[in-house]
């Protein structure tokens, strides 16, 4: 386990506990608690991806948890106890804006594992205003290349209930009128290997539960598709009325990142056969070699023996056959024009069915 401790602008801190696993894969997820405590509250969440391999880093929200609560000076009001997100606004200047705190410990904190570990991937899930969190920092930094925001948000004009208005940190003009949540939405899914998912609780008794997402999500999706690079998704969890990370949705998340590695490490293979027949002559020989013998002699050898054995060992045996194939040219004439459309056809439901 490692700890750092993050000190930023007039005081106010941030404590992020790094934990390994035991069976490290050279990933890490990192996890944002919201404001209901510290990311103490996700010891189950953090727990899943540990036994599965996955190192977690572990934030808490500003002023939150173990994260202090400190006595700031204001100017012309004195000095005042911060605990609560909506103070920050007493802090905001020309040359200062309070998200700092809120983004500054997770890039703080990624700039000292790139120096310090070899990370592969970096994740990252949140939950309320930790959902927040993992919704708008990815569309700042690519480094996070799927990030999953579990009841995190919605666009400004679909918060029509007064559970789902939101915190500081979710309704600064200034911020937003930069980009909207649309607009960050298809900043955190865009790039190369990158992915957004927003998981909604249908019935959660805390905010953004229903399906208000159905305003935008199809529209949303077809516009990173034609991107052509990034994928967005929602997952609507009706299993529970909790405001939590439920079962289902961390089997669900569990199983894309997973999927995910699996096919990257597949790519990974195939680059790295590349660069080695690159630089080994012998080997590229060797390579090319057996490419050729196996996809294409071998193939077309065994054809050819397949017609010429089956002629003259079956055709002209039987003259009924002899009648049909009057002479071996005839023979390889009318077969593979019967012969390969059929079995086309039969590959093409093969690859259908399987």
């Amino acid at each position: 386990i490692d700890k750092l401790s993050i000190e930023m602008t007039n005081g106010v801190n941030s404590i992020v506990y790094i934990f390994h696993a035991e069976q490290n894969n050279e990933q890490l997820m990192i996890y944002h608690q919201g404001h209901s405590g510290g990311f103490i509250n996700g010891k189950s969440t953090i727990n899943s991806f540990l036994r599965n391999g996955y190192s977690v880093m572990a934030f808490s929200m500003p002023l939150v948890g173990m994260n202090n609560q400190p006595t700031i000076n204001i100017e012309n009001i004195g000095p005042i106890k911060f605990f609560e997100h909506d103070q920050f606004k007493l802090l905001e200047s020309e040359n200062f804006s309070p998200l700092n705190y809120f983004f500054s410990p997770i890039n703080h904190s990624l700039n000292y594992l790139d120096l310090n570990y070899n990370f592969k991937n970096y994740y990252m899930i949140g939950i309320s205003g930790g959902g927040w969190t993992s919704t708008i920092y990815p569309a700042l930094d690519t480094r996070i290349s799927k990030s999953f925001a579990v009841s995190g948000s919605l666009p400004i004009p679909l918060r029509v209930n007064p559970q789902d208005i939101g915190d500081y940190e979710q309704l600064v003009p200034n911020f937003y009128n930069i980009a909207n949540y649309l607009e960050l939405y298809v900043m955190s899914s865009y790039g190369h290997n990158r992915e957004f998912i927003q998981v909604f609780n249908k019935y959660d008794p805390c905010c953004f539960s229903g399906t208000l997402f159905e305003n935008y999500e199809k529209e949303l999706y077809d516009i990173v598709s034609k991107l052509n690079s990034g994928n967005f998704e929602i997952i609507l969890d009706d299993t529970h009325r909790k405001h939590e990370i439920s079962e289902f949705a961390l089997n669900s998340i569990l199983k894309k990142i997973q999927t995910w590695s699996r096919i990257i490490s597949d790519i990974d293979i195939v680059q790295k056969i590349r660069i080695r027949v690159k630089r080994n002559l012998g080997y590229r020989g060797w390579f090319y070699f057996r490419q050729g013998w196996s996809v294409y002699f071998a193939f077309i050898f065994a054809a050819i023996n397949t017609l010429t054995v089956t002629y003259f060992l079956a055709i002209e045996n039987y003259p009924f056959l002899k009648e049909i194939f009057p002479s071996f040219l005839h023979y390889i004439i009318i077969v593979p024009l019967i012969g390969i459309p059929f079995l086309v056809l039969i590959g093409y439901a093969h690859y259908k069915r399987t």
